[in-house]
């Protein structure tokens, strides 16, 4: 896929409102929390300490989507990058709602929960970090090519 072609994707990224785009991920920490601490209980690990690093997380996550929004605003970024990062979020707490589900007993789809699965591997897999650094190298490139696509076209 062409850079201009993921630019134009990103363009079409949408919440109702801006205040979405911080709620979103939000509910689906706090959905997180509860299917967390029931996948804890019903396997009688509750442990405080992993609780509290967990809610620790999900804090720095939501002072990240804030940090974006700032910094988006501020520097007056396109608003699709603050999209693509509550987004991306959400994306993460969702596939963890849906794997402490799965192991909790709910049933889930065996095609989402082989997506579920292949998601999971290459997360825990890239402990260090390269596949991260690349992705935000490609990131920062495809803001670049961004800004000078907007220049040129004159919006």
């Amino acid at each position: 896929m062409e850079m201009i072609e993921i630019i134009k994707i990103v363009e079409k990224i949408h919440y109702v409102n801006l205040g979405w785009a911080f709620l979103l991920p939000v509910i689906l920490m706090s959905i997180d929390i509860i299917t967390g601490f029931a996948k804890a209980w019903a396997s009688k690990k509750v442990q405080s300490s992993k609780m509290r690093a967990g809610i620790v997380k999900k804090v720095g996550e939501m002072m990240l989507i804030v940090a974006v929004g700032v910094v988006c605003y501020a520097m007056m970024l396109p608003v699709e990058i603050f999209y693509c990062v509550s987004l991306y979020i959400a994306f993460m707490e969702g596939v963890s709602v849906l794997e402490n589900l799965d192991l909790v007993g709910v049933p889930i789809p065996k095609k989402i929960e082989s997506v579920i699965n292949n998601v999971s591997d290459s997360i825990v897999n890239d402990e260090d970090g390269e596949e991260l650094n690349e992705k935000i190298k490609e990131m920062n490139k495809m803001i670049d090519e961004y800004m000078k696509y907007k220049d040129k076209e004159g919006l």
